[in-house]
């Protein structure tokens, strides 16, 4: 036998217009069928859509506090894990930590994250702000000069020096001011308490013009940095530290080891005991979950960095300070770890997944155990249009059996045409073309059997004329 050789690429486009034809038009149909269906769909899907926010916004915003302070290095640091990401982090310089928050309460700012010391602010009055968690102790230091002393309140010993208390409405200030309402200062701001800058007060007591320091920041800090290693300058020991951290539970007790600052000159030569508040990264409430996610990972390097004196890395982030609720994914980071997804992919796209899988995996759930009812809504269109034309043939064949004039006969045959015309003119699913040649097959006996009938009649009547005749 030959085999005729053909045109294959004309065969294969032939094909798949003939193939593409009949499956457009098959959705058309069930477009048609559908479509009340269809819109609601549409409108879930855009729902799920909207709920889900899945592009981030372009730009997150950090307060950063005061200049040459240690929440700034913390904020260059996390402007770098950005910036690794693709992820543009602008940093606001602010007064203080409490000026951060402010702009953070503030909707007209386009501040959306922020620092705050634990015991400085609480839920009830940012409503709209949620914890990512604590991320450093901020020790509360009191440098000064002269010889070493050893007394329990130092607020009182320190009151009639010249001391720098911090810039008005900052974190140092705020504190000193809560530690000095059990000292004889309580509601009192003598002459000699100046409200310099961690910065600026650092430079006039190693100039000479201040006798004491309060500061409220890491142990990074420049300002911090400067004083310690400054020979005439000492670190007051908080001797009765365990009290004041039984007193104000938002303050931790905190230990520099002798010989820890400097182990060769055994810098400090005794253990010195400092209280310290806890450090938290505040973001709004409805923050994009690629920024959280963002943030909590660079918060997380961070913490795995040995530059944290007062800790062991990986101890921080946590959450320690529950003066403010976690947001739910930080909630989720901390029971659950990072999501495996973010090892592999690029962070937006692993949000996204973290964010819909339950979605999706509900809807699979949905779609598989019912995917035959899916496909029948496919068929129905055809399903119905079939039944429809076996009713009306039905009709047809009754009105036929019943009927010896040919005039209605002649009216049946015509109503057949216009049935057979309409079958053959109308898409049916391909599972259904045997129940559309099965239809048409019946009509055509049914026709067939019409127009004998019409015959014998017409048979009689002129036997029955001739017979007259």
């Amino acid at each position: 036998m030959e085999i005729k050789k053909g045109n294959y690429l004309k065969d294969l486009i032939s094909y798949f217009q003939k193939d593409f034809a009949r499956e457009l038009s098959g959705w058309l149909e069930f477009t048609r069928y559908h479509f009340l269906l269809i819109i609601g769909a549409i409108l879930l899907l855009f729902t799920l859509v909207v709920y889900v926010n899945p592009i981030p916004p372009k730009q997150a915003f950090l307060a950063t506090g005061q200049m040459g302070s240690s929440y700034q290095l913390i904020s260059e640091q996390i402007d770098q894990f950005f910036s690794g990401k693709g992820i543009d982090l602008v940093l606001v310089d602010t007064a203080g930590l409490h000026d951060g928050l402010q702009k953070l309460k503030d909707q007209k700012s386009p501040v959306n994250a922020g620092f705050v010391t634990s015991g400085s602010a609480n839920q009830k009055d940012f409503p709209n702000l949620v914890s990512m968690g604590s991320i450093q102790y901020s020790p509360i230091w009191i440098f000064y000069r002269g010889k070493e002393i050893n007394t329990n309140n130092p607020i009182d010993y320190f009151g009639d020096k010249r001391i720098s208390i911090g810039l008005p409405n900052t974190t140092t200030q705020n504190i000193f001011l809560r530690l000095a309402h059990d000292s004889k200062y309580k509601n009192k701001k003598p002459s000699n308490f100046y409200e310099y800058s961690n910065t600026e007060a650092a430079e006039k007591l190693l100039s000479g013009d201040l006798d004491a320091v309060f500061i409220v920041d890491g142990i990074n800090s420049p300002s911090v940095q400067k004083l310690i290693k400054d020979k005439n300058i000492h670190i007051y020991d908080f001797v009765i530290a365990d009290a004041y951290e039984k007193q104000f539970p938002f303050l931790n007790k905190l230990v520099i080891p002798k010989g820890s600052l400097n182990i060769e000159q055994l810098i400090p030569n005794r253990d010195i005991n400092l209280i310290a508040p806890t450090v938290m990264l505040l973001v709004e409430r409805d923050m994009h979950p690629v920024m959280q996610w963002s943030f909590l990972l660079a918060i997380k390097e961070y913490g795995q960095s040995r530059t944290n004196f007062f800790s062991k890395p990986g101890y921080f982030p946590r959450y320690t300070d529950e003066s403010f609720e976690l947001s739910p994914i930080a909630k989720r980071y901390y029971d659950s770890g990072i999501p495996f997804l973010f090892k592999y992919l690029p962070l937006w796209l692993a949000s996204l997944i973290d964010e819909i899988w339950f979605y999706v995996v509900s809807l699979f759930a949905v779609i598989f155990p019912f995917r035959k009812s899916l496909s029948n809504l496919r068929e129905m269109p055809s399903d119905d249009f079939v039944g429809n034309c076996y009713q009306e043939l039905h009709e047809l064949e009754y009105a036929f059996r019943n009927s010896n004039k040919t005039e209605e006969l002649e009216k049946i045959v015509q109503k057949l045409n216009i049935l057979e015309n309409q079958i053959s003119s109308s898409w049916i699913e391909s599972s259904k073309l045997g129940n559309s040649y099965a239809l048409r097959n019946s009509l055509a006996r049914i026709k067939n059997e019409t127009a004998k009938k019409i015959e014998q009649l017409n048979k009689n009547k002129l036997v029955h004329r001739d017979g007259i005749n």
